[in-house]
């Protein structure tokens, strides 16, 4: 029996990935030397846009151009595994739940790659107004994840996605009512029906910095803190990042 890995129809929807990265986003790749041969790490990246389409560039970036052709397993909300077709697809490219982290811990210490995004869904519907300002990253609940399993955090930067999703608005009432964390309203959303859903041909950046090694803690209390220090350091680093990255960018990402 063809497993759903070598199914024509994946092989198809991965052939298109590739092409719409290269040709319709044209990402570029800046020091992917960080990510480890071998070995676990958390890769902890700033969110943004109408739906997880950076998730998407990262997995495809790394197993594409990394030289061990590295998996990448992004952490996603129970959400996404509820949409048809996007959800078979987080599972079947190895996406973790973002209510299991003791899964991800597993998957860390057994020497895999994680994709973690620590500002949650209020990066993603964060809104226009806020473009490239990276949302608080909570009590460092990843930082501490990755302590505990002792492997290094990657911060990475993702520039272009804001643009790709630009949302105007968050439309609460009508999220209210789908039950959904947020409701975006873009220049082509809800305007063109489900054509809005389509991103716009931004140049995305992925920046890959080097990694910062964490260690266990010795008690709760000492964990808190240095979980929370870490947090707040990867946060910092992401955003200069941004900063610099943004002020490069020619005609808003479509030059």
């Amino acid at each position: 029996m063809q497993s759903t890995a070598q199914h024509p129809a994946w092989q198809l929807v991965d052939s298109a990935v590739r092409l719409l990265s290269r040709y319709y986003f044209r990402v570029e790749l800046v020091g992917l030397e960080n990510l480890p041969d071998e070995g676990g790490a958390l890769l902890a990246a700033n969110h943004a846009g109408m739906i997880p389409l950076d998730s998407v560039l990262i997995v495809t970036a790394v197993r594409q151009h990394h030289p061990r052709g590295r998996t990448v397993h992004a952490i996603a909300d129970e959400l996404l595994f509820k949409v048809p077709v996007l959800g078979e697809q987080a599972r079947r490219s190895g996406q973790v739940w973002a209510t299991d982290p003791a899964g991800t811990r597993r998957l860390l210490t057994g020497g895999q790659l994680v994709l973690t995004y620590p500002e949650g869904v209020h990066g993603l519907g964060k809104g226009w107004a806020n473009r490239y300002r990276v949302q608080d990253f909570g009590r460092g609940g990843f930082a501490a994840v990755a302590m505990a399993a002792g492997v290094p955090i990657v911060p990475v930067t993702v520039i272009g996605t804001e643009e790709a999703y630009p949302v105007l608005a968050n439309c609460k009432p009508l999220a209210r009512l789908l039950d959904l964390p947020y409701m975006p309203v873009t220049p082509t959303l809800p305007l063109l029906g489900l054509a809005g859903l389509l991103p716009l041909p931004a140049k995305v950046t992925l920046v890959f910095g080097e990694p910062i090694p964490t260690s266990p803690a010795n008690g709760a209390r000492a964990l808190r803190e240095q979980a929370g220090a870490l947090a707040g350091e990867i946060r910092s680093v992401i955003q200069t990042t941004l900063d610099e990255w943004v002020g490069r960018r020619r005609h808003g990402g479509f030059g």
